[in-house]
């Protein structure tokens, strides 16, 4: 499985909740689009689609990502299920006023992260198809 086709499906479900609750979504004409994936209301967005760092409650990007996630209107989290508990895909969003993000390491990357705690939950997905395609999908060590 291939980061962009994670990428992908996180995209459709922000798009799809959105959508369903009466936002106008658009997405991006370039997958590699620098400055959003898509449009929310006319305002752009920025989706990412992980797992929770448990270790310290974070979503998680790599340093390269900071710049844009940072100065999107939106910024959403697709929270994959995990082998921890966490048995629904959860969207989060972090307004601007809340992304606060922190630096850390681990064994393998540098990493940037804003606490769970500072997001709003946006939807939670229990659909057992989804729930199992996602976790398919998704391979952490955490």
């Amino acid at each position: 499985m291939s980061r962009p086709e994670l990428g992908w499906y996180g995209e459709q479900i922000v798009k799809h909740v959105l959508e369903s609750k009466g936002h106008v979504v658009e997405t991006a004409k370039d997958l590699y689009d620098s400055e959003k994936d898509l449009k929310v209301n006319g305002k752009s967005a920025e989706v990412k689609t992980i797992q929770l760092y448990r270790k310290q409650n974070l979503c998680s990007i790599r340093q390269h990502q900071i710049e844009k996630c940072t100065n999107v209107d939106y910024l959403f989290f697709v929270l994959t299920p995990d082998d921890y508990g966490r048995n629904f895909i959860e969207v989060v969003g972090y307004p601007k006023c809340c992304r606060y993000w922190i630096e850390y390491k681990t064994s393998h990357r540098h990493m940037f992260g804003l606490k769970l705690s500072n997001s709003y939950s946006v939807e939670k997905i229990y659909d057992d198809k989804l729930v199992d395609k996602m976790r398919r999908l998704t391979y952490t060590q955490y």
